[in-house]
């Protein structure tokens, strides 16, 4: 299943980008909200099929 998260650009993984930059015509920056729901949608896939 794919989700996209709104607000949620390159790197919003990434919390040392606190503040956004904008490289080659891309915005990159921290968004906490998508990378905690990314990580516990991973880590629910994760157990529920790597057994």
């Amino acid at each position: 299943m794919t989700k996209e998260y709104e607000d949620a650009y390159h790197r919003y993984e990434d919390s040392s980008l606190e503040l956004p930059i904008e490289y080659d015509g891309y915005r990159i920056q921290y968004n906490a909200g998508a990378a905690n729901d990314s990580i516990n949608d991973a880590m629910a896939f994760s157990a529920r099929h790597l057994k």
